[in-house]
């Protein structure tokens, strides 16, 4: 299996002029109705929770592949925080043809490093991701659109992300795209959402305030 290249040239522009804001000033201006993503966050329409589960089409394959990106995100571990831990695998024709994981906050994200290593093998390929790619402009660009624009045709993905700045919006943005997307479920399911507790706790705390009426 291949490792993750960080030194990589990225397959796609994923763009570079954006704003680092930090996800408190975000979510204060989500709270006050005028967040746009630092200017520059990806657009989509909201999907439904029956729209989001969909039916399963989840093969034991897929299972395999999606415990080797949950035994990547474990690598980053204890080093990623505020962000969580997570891990990518792609695999073209039943071979993985990249993979990687988020090593350090402010550093690429688990999609970035996994496409940089599949390089134009990535078109047409199956991700397979523990949490919802992001889909905001932060301290890196959405991972989202890295997946858009490498072409990938499927996204598997391990668990959605409660962050109010992402919920539902990657996987709408993926899918306006036309790519299918599938949510693992199971016991690879309930591993990519205890894989980071502290994270999804508190997401769902501040998904809680950033709609809670000031007083």
């Amino acid at each position: 299996m291949l490792s993750s290249h960080p030194l990589a040239s990225p397959p796609c522009k994923l763009g570079t002029h954006y704003h680092q804001t930090s996800l408190h000033q975000q979510l204060q201006s989500l709270r006050r109705g005028s967040f746009k993503g630092s200017s520059q966050c990806v657009k989509a329409p909201a999907v439904s929770a029956q729209a989001r589960e969909g039916p399963s089409s989840i093969s034991d394959e897929d299972r395999s592949y999606m415990r080797h990106a949950l035994d990547l995100a474990r690598r980053g571990l204890g080093h990623t925080h505020p962000n969580p831990a997570v891990g990518c695998v792609i695999v073209k024709e039943g071979k993985v043809v990249g993979e990687g994981y988020h090593p350090k906050a402010g550093m690429p994200h688990a999609e970035v490093y996994a496409l940089r290593a599949a390089s134009n093998s990535a078109q047409g390929a199956t991700a397979y991701v523990t949490l919802e790619p992001c889909n905001h402009y932060g301290r890196t660009p959405p991972c989202s659109r890295a997946l858009v624009d490498a072409s990938v045709a499927r996204v598997v993905i391990g668990a959605g992300d409660p962050n109010p700045l992402v919920a539902s919006e990657g996987i709408a943005t993926l899918r306006k795209a036309g790519i299918q997307v599938d949510l693992m479920d199971g016991h690879e399911q309930a591993q990519a959402n205890d894989l980071n507790p502290e994270f999804m706790e508190r997401m769902r705390a501040e998904a809680l305030a950033a709609v809670r009426p000031q007083t």
